[in-house]
């Protein structure tokens, strides 16, 4: 079992040395990538990986992770395999949010638009 984590662990540490390395406006290297995580890159390398990609990916990894947790907490309190938002009316609700953000507010309070949908849920 420990193999097979260490595998899995290997694996996805290279999936997100590679998302760090694209998630940008710029493709860098593998190696330039590790080098900047390091802190042996060039300084726009740096700039590019430590304040651009790095903070996207992290935000990615804990979103997925937040939408995994709920999905599950949901499905364990349902005991349903195939729980969905709109057994609640989370959907519904987020949009009637928008909705009301899209017709009251105009397209310069755009911010409005998911703090609604949010509100609503």
């Amino acid at each position: 079992m420990s193999a097979v984590l260490a595998a899995v662990s290997v694996i996805l540490f290279l999936f997100i040395l590679l998302d760090l390395s694209w998630a940008g406006n710029r493709t860098l290297g593998i190696i330039d990538t590790w080098n900047a995580l390091m802190g042996h890159g060039t300084w726009g390398n740096d700039i590019i990986v430590n304040k651009q990609n790095l903070p996207r990916v992290a935000f990615g990894i804990f979103v997925g992770a937040g939408l995994a947790v709920t999905g599950a907490v949901m499905q364990a309190v349902f005991r349903n395999p195939l729980a969905t938002p709109y057994i609640l009316g989370l959907s519904s609700g987020a949009s009637l949010g928008s909705a009301i953000a899209i017709s009251i507010f105009t397209a310069s309070l755009a911010i409005f638009q998911p703090i609604l949908a949010f509100v609503f849920c």
